[in-house]
């Protein structure tokens, strides 16, 4: 029944099946499936071709890559009807089925958007040329790259995303760190609960009337959901949805996407999100096109394996970060679990919620960064005439009577030392050692304590290059799309 089962997918494909319908095997047996597409693909031929399909030699002589190209430039230009029929040809020609043609449109398009702009592919990276890693929301996100945040229904995903999503608005610090987010906008992706339920839980905590979600040119927090009364529906995570995604936040300027859920973005566009090759090409798409310009944090449901997200490996293999939230039965106690991290340290802690806001349980207390006092440190060293202090002389000088602790030190070396524009930086060939970043060298004493008195905090005066600060079209320079093509 294999060839009744791809005449099914390419019936979906070409809009002629609900991709929420089910595969019937008493219609496979009569040879429904393949009859149906046989006059469905008759009279598509009878229709006139249009500018796309001229282009085109006769189906069963073009080659698969001249059809992914003419199936996604049509996608692209808002040609549905096109693109329907080009993807049903590759599945029908080469044997695909629709999870394997939507990630080759995925690679299509990552490569034209990414592709090297060399003559000749260099032989390996130059690592010297590469800037670390930041953090977006200290201890929790990293900056323009992607994050997954998993647990149980009713475990209170959905409120420490939104939690999350108003730190970064406000530039706030988050459950057990209290070094402030970045500020930026936030864009609230609800295609799980829709645009009503969210509202109720930005009641509960507080935040229905807050200045950000105010529709002006001040809005700072966007909300993309289903919403029959204004005419707005669900967002899909196809390849269409995605190109809407990337000019969304590029246009406004967008520092968060909060995707709420996984399984509902793939579910509305059609696509399995178990599939470990698609999932894999649909995160790298993120990776590559829209984490350059923005950060992403995927809201995902528990597994049926312990410790494990629901879905394909890719949504806990491909991100930066994974954290898992757990929930006592019949009990306010919840523990989160950064379970990986490439940047910062793996940690467990206790929250729960109070008045419909998150608060740490039994003893946690919140940490901050001590970059300022390690910077500090260092200069006072550098004006003795030291270069650079080791792990050692940092403690006793950072982790005096009241300051930070040794772990907080710690961690704050190990992060900060790594971001994009660091403030100081380890010493080549000594281990354990760390150095001044050239442009906060002072002076002179007059110079750091000036900096202090006029509160210009040297950590704080970083020019970071965050999401929000990418020039628009800077990294697509000659490889512009039309802007109308997609709506709204």
């Amino acid at each position: 029944m294999t060839a009744e089962r791809d005449a099914c997918e390419r019936l979906i494909t070409l809009g002629k099946l609900p991709t929420t319908g089910f595969y019937s095997p008493s219609k496979a047996k009569e040879s429904w499936y393949s009859s149906t597409l046989k006059s469905v693909l008759k009279e598509l031929d009878q229709q006139a071709p249009t500018t796309t399909q001229k282009q085109l030699k006769p189906a069963a002589q073009t080659s698969y890559s001249q059809l992914v190209a003419v199936a996604l430039e049509a996608l692209i230009s808002g040609d549905l009807d096109t693109a329907m029929r080009f993807r049903a040809e590759l599945m029908g020609q080469f044997r695909l089925n629709h999870a394997q043609v939507e990630a080759a449109l995925f690679k299509d398009y990552i490569n034209r958007q990414c592709g090297a702009e060399v003559a000749v592919e260099p032989e390996c990276v130059d690592l010297s040329r590469l800037g670390g890693m930041d953090f977006l929301v200290d201890g929790f996100v990293p900056a323009n790259d992607q994050t997954h945040v998993y647990g149980k229904a009713g475990c209170g995903k959905t409120t420490a995303a939104l939690e999350m999503a108003f730190a970064v608005v406000d530039g706030t610090g988050y459950l057990d760190h209290s070094h402030p987010a970045q500020p930026a906008s936030v864009l609230f992706i609800a295609s799980d609960s829709g645009a009503v339920p969210l509202k109720a839980a930005l009641q509960e905590m507080g935040l229905d009337d807050h200045e950000a979600l105010k529709a002006s040119s001040a809005t700072r927090f966007y909300v993309w959901a289903s919403e029959q009364s204004q005419g707005t529906t669900a967002w899909a995570a196809d390849l269409r949805g995605c190109i809407r995604l990337q000019r969304f936040v590029e246009q406004h300027r967008i520092g968060l996407v909060v995707i709420d859920s996984c399984k509902a973005v793939c579910s509305a566009a059609g696509l399995d999100y178990q599939n470990n090759q698609l999932v894999t090409e649909l995160l790298t798409f993120f990776k590559q096109v829209i984490c350059p310009h923005t950060t992403v944090l995927w809201i995902n449901h528990d597994g049926t394996v312990k410790d494990a997200s629901s879905g394909a490996k890719a949504w806990q293999e491909v991100p930066s970060a994974v954290h898992q939230i757990t929930k006592e039965d019949q009990s306010n106690r919840r523990t989160w679990q950064a379970r990986k991290m490439r940047v910062g340290q793996e940690r467990s802690f206790d929250f729960g919620l109070q008045d419909g806001r998150l608060v740490l349980l039994n003893g946690a207390k919140p940490t901050g960064k001590c970059s300022e006092q390690i910077v500090g440190v260092l200069q006072e060293a550098y004006l003795e005439g030291k270069e650079w202090l080791n792990k050692s002389e940092l403690r006793e000088r950072v982790c005096v009577i009241g300051g930070p602790s040794h772990k907080t030190l710690d961690n704050t070396l190990s992060t900060d030392s790594q971001g994009q524009h660091p403030p100081f930086m380890r010493v080549r060939s000594r281990a354990g050692c760390y150095r001044l970043a050239d442009r906060l060298k002072p002076s002179s004493k007059a110079h750091i304590m000036n900096g202090k008195e006029e509160g210009q905090n040297p950590v704080q005066q970083m020019d970071l290059t965050t999401s929000r600060q990418v020039p628009m079209g800077s990294q697509r320079e000659g490889k512009e799309f039309p802007r109308e093509s997609l709506g709204n």
